[in-house]
């Protein structure tokens, strides 16, 4: 062997040097945590990187599905209705339908991650259905739900009573008195 009597500057004898490379990094959509990328640097070496996928607070992955929840009140859970949720590429507009139970899933097909490395598609986005219950209801509120939890077991007295009412209505329509002391009723029609 030879022992280097006048080192290199640049690598003090090492023989290799650590420098600095700024470069933009091409990432593939559908990308997971753990994943290499090879890049060739300017100096003609191929290096290989490890992706670290930042985690979400709103979002859950596994694979190429997306996971997901939403609030929705009482009202739009019985009756059923449209919601606006956020997506991984922008707002969806869900339809939940009627009777959704608290807890409940739905499949938003291909709303998932796009696979642009190994072409296996688009995953789905699943939505877990939660209800916001209310803290407070007014007293008009509590009758009301009193008045439905009581026909539960035999919805048809409520049926029947809100037909009665729904009948008295179109023969006896509500009458309001004007400021002249005269009687104006309100009624509807259908026109063509």
């Amino acid at each position: 062997g030879h022992v280097i009597t006048q080192k290199c500057k640049s690598c003090h004898g090492k023989g290799t040097n650590n420098i600095s490379e700024e470069a933009n990094i091409n990432i593939p959509s559908g990308i997971s945590d753990g994943t290499t990328v090879s890049y060739r640097s300017q100096g003609g070496t191929d290096i290989r990187i490890n992706i670290q996928v930042e985690k979400s607070n709103k979002f859950k992955r596994n694979d190429l599905d997306i996971y997901s929840s939403v609030k929705i009140d009482m009202a739009k859970a019985i009756l059923g209705g449209w919601q606006r949720v956020e997506g991984i590429a922008g707002n969806i507009d869900v339809k939940i339908p009627p009777n959704t139970q608290p807890g409940s899933t739905m499949r938003l097909a291909m709303k998932g991650i796009r696979d642009n490395i190994t072409s296996r598609g688009v995953g789905n986005h699943i939505l877990t259905i939660n209800v916001n219950l209310p803290r407070t209801l007014t007293a008009q509120q509590k009758m009301l739900l009193q008045a439905f939890g009581g026909t539960l077991d035999d919805p048809s007295e409520l049926i029947a009573s809100l037909s009665k009412d729904l009948k008295q209505e179109k023969i006896h329509p509500k009458s309001s008195t004007g400021s002249n002391g005269e009687t104006s009723h309100n009624s509807t029609r259908e026109t063509s």
